[in-house]
């Protein structure tokens, strides 16, 4: 496996790979019982002595942090006390004649109106089996066409493995794009042009690049009551103030 460690400069080496070493396995991003790299390979991922690596082992294994099993490697200890994974702990040196770790700050936390959000999106759930699902979200997979996506997806998958490999546009694809412009066009009468057209994720991220692009903190949304859940949740989340009104029916 490779270890994610930021060596800088070339100044105690050793106290380096060692603090942050330490840190994961405090912190849990090392588990018990994870199988470490050898030293060997350790020292070729970061470009560093095979002697640099072994002292790091040598000292972690004699504080009780690794475990060495013969013929099978070297391993976090199991049993350790980690730290707790509410607040991030500050990686200091052992001793002080080596050179101190530098600060990490507190665990990031989401802004308050975040929080507030709930944990789940609210759908209504039938209380009574119907015959037919009006379920948000679900579809009838008896009528989608499978053989159809599945040569879309084989074409796909032919035409990117002769590409390039690079990050495609982030509005869509073009081919995509112009299609759905022209079926605007012809069964939607509405006139556009390819380039005005972005393809989504789905309704919510739809939803969602409205909300933060049209709207600001504290406007006001009116949304249908009954209505989308989703998209409440989503105009919330953004700052927006969500005002739910009921459909009326009107009489001729």
């Amino acid at each position: 496996m490779e270890i994610h460690i930021a060596v800088e400069g070339h100044h105690d080496l050793s106290g380096q790979i060692y603090r942050q070493l330490r840190a994961g396995i405090l912190e849990g991003r090392l588990a018990g019982g994870t199988r470490l790299p050898s030293t060997r390979d350790l020292a070729a991922q970061l470009g560093v002595s095979r002697k640099t690596t072994l002292d790091v082992f040598e000292r972690l294994l004699s504080e009780g942090y690794l475990t060495a099993r013969a013929g099978s490697g070297t391993f976090v200890a199991d049993g350790l006390e980690r730290l707790p994974a509410e607040r991030s702990p500050h990686v200091r040196a052992a001793d002080s004649s080596r050179e101190p770790a530098k600060t990490k700050s507190d665990t990031a936390r989401a802004q308050p109106l975040w929080e507030q959000m709930p944990d789940s999106l609210p759908m209504p759930r039938p209380s009574v089996a119907s015959p037919h699902d009006f379920v948000g979200g679900a579809t009838d997979k008896a009528l989608f066409p499978f053989d159809a996506w599945r040569r879309c997806v084989n074409h796909a998958l032919r035409t990117q493995a002769r590409g390039s490999g690079t990050y495609r546009d982030a509005a869509g694809e073009q081919e995509l794009r112009l299609a759905i412009s022209r079926y605007l066009a012809f069964n939607r009468a509405v006139s556009s042009n390819w380039e005005e057209v972005i393809v989504t994720q789905g309704a919510q991220h739809a939803l969602d690049l409205l909300a933060r692009v049209t709207l600001g903190p504290g406007e006001v949304a009116a949304i249908e009551d009954p209505g989308y859940p989703p998209a409440h949740a989503c105009f919330t989340a953004t700052g927006t103030r969500a005002w739910r009104a009921c459909r009326s029916t009107a009489r001729v």
